[in-house]
């Protein structure tokens, strides 16, 4: 007589359950190594981004690209919007001949999508830049009392290494170029969000500064991180923090200008 050998049910729902335990336990780390993965992409975009800004300077006399004109359109999540698609746009910016790679523009954590002829299809954009690199306008942070920086010899308060240039913009957020932040007296009114940083780099956003290097600012406020992406809504513009403590906003806003002396 032949014998057959075979698992038994039983077995067979013990493998299982080791497996599905086993790939418990990886996710999480996989899930870490994407996030660090996206985030030194990120990086790497906001470098090449920031060359791209100083070789214009250079350029032109030392003058800055204007926070409102560097880049064309306007996106959002409306559909048929040809803007959210429009990499002519970046191309044909400001910055476009120091950069002949449109993707740098996008974060790799990004996944918002725009709709156009019923087809999904992904943004162009997720960066912008901060309203203080401006040479018209008011923006939400009057000149005077605060610091406008026109060329590269304007940076001094804060210095290029502690003055943001670029930042990660949440997807609900982003329309123009340029980011608005509300200054005021660090630590208290007005301590408000009036455009919405990005959260999906571990509860971070990217930075670039105006030396040329990048960083993710890990938020540490709860009312920061629960500023969810949605993927769908517009951001809350000029949501008011009930309590004007929060740290997040303090450490944008003393990097994002000072009070001319």
């Amino acid at each position: 007589m032949q014998y057959r050998f075979a698992f038994t049910l039983i077995e067979l729902l013990v493998v299982i359950a080791i497996i599905a335990i086993l790939a418990g336990l990886l996710m999480p780390a996989l899930s870490r190594a994407k996030t660090k993965a996206q985030s030194l992409s990120c990086m790497n975009n906001g470098r090449q981004i920031l060359l791209a800004w100083l070789m214009y300077a250079d350029d032109h006399d030392e003058n800055f690209a204007n926070a409102f004109d560097w880049v064309a359109g306007w996106l959002n999540y409306t559909s048929n919007n040809p803007d959210n698609t429009n990499i002519s746009y970046l191309l044909n910016g400001e910055l476009g001949p120091y950069l002949k790679t449109p993707a740098v523009h996008k974060c790799p954590a990004d996944r918002s999508y725009g709709v156009f002829a019923g087809v999904r299809m992904p943004r162009v954009r997720s960066i912008s830049m901060s309203q203080m690199f401006r040479t018209w306008g008011d923006g939400w942070s009057p000149s005077p009392p605060w610091r406008i920086y026109k060329k590269s010899g304007e940076m001094i308060d804060p210095a290029p290494s502690g003055l943001w240039v670029i930042v990660d913009e949440s997807p609900d957020s982003v329309n123009d170029g340029a980011f608005a932040m509300t200054l005021g007296v660090p630590g208290r009114s007005p301590s408000n969000w009036q455009d919405g940083p990005a959260t999906y780099h571990g509860g971070g956003c990217g930075f670039s500064f105006g030396d040329g290097h990048s960083e993710i600012k890990k938020w540490k406020d709860s009312r920061t991180l629960g500023l969810k992406i949605t993927y769908t809504r517009p951001f809350p513009y000029g949501i008011v923090q009930r309590n004007p403590d929060n740290p997040d906003i303090v450490w944008v806003q003393e990097r994002t200008s000072a009070k001319a002396q």
